[in-house]
């Protein structure tokens, strides 16, 4: 430097250029991802579905069929029998997932820790350190796109259920 206007010549590690150019395509990728996980699982959908479904019954039903002391009390107990079969495996499949989730995290602390090594220059260090993160955040991303694919099917069965229950009321 023979000036104060003159900065110093500072070079890139390649490997650490690749690690900041992953970081800035999985930064634009799990935005678009999370937008559409955002949009995919609105609640206000579920209650329109099930509006809909309730007003239709409350519409159709025969009123006089359904409060008649002659229907069948078989086919609520079944309903409610199928309603805690969803229920217990829906906890059971949540739980499970839940569990890999969280051992995936701690995998991904140890793993980061181990990622910076002694005698190796902070430029590569970094560049480990930031793909050891990227490499959990990539598979954590996995495992929250199976929890939502999970929640996904436990409301189609709820939902089904729902419809089953309705038809059977009104039968």
């Amino acid at each position: 430097m023979n000036s104060v206007a003159e900065f110093p010549t500072f070079t890139l590690d390649d490997e650490l250029k690749d690690a900041l150019e992953r970081v800035n395509k999985t930064f634009k990728t799990s935005v678009e991802e999370a937008a559409l996980m955002k949009n995919a699982f609105n609640p206000m959908q579920g209650v329109v579905q099930v509006t809909e479904q309730v007003t239709k019954f409350f519409s159709d039903a025969d009123w006089i069929k359904v409060m008649s002391p002659k229907h069948d009390a078989e086919v609520y107990k079944s309903s409610f029998s199928e309603l805690m079969d969803i229920q217990k495996a829906s906890i059971e499949r949540l739980s499970k997932s839940q569990k890999e989730l969280i051992g995936d995290t701690f995998k991904d602390v140890a793993n980061t820790a181990k990622s910076v090594q002694p005698n190796v220059s902070p430029q590569k260090n970094l560049a480990a350190y930031i793909n050891a993160n990227l490499d959990g955040l990539e598979k954590i991303q996995k495992d929250m796109a199976s929890q939502a694919s999970l929640m996904g099917s436990i409301h189609t069965a709820y939902m089904a259920w729902l419809e089953k229950t309705l038809q059977a009321a009104v039968k």
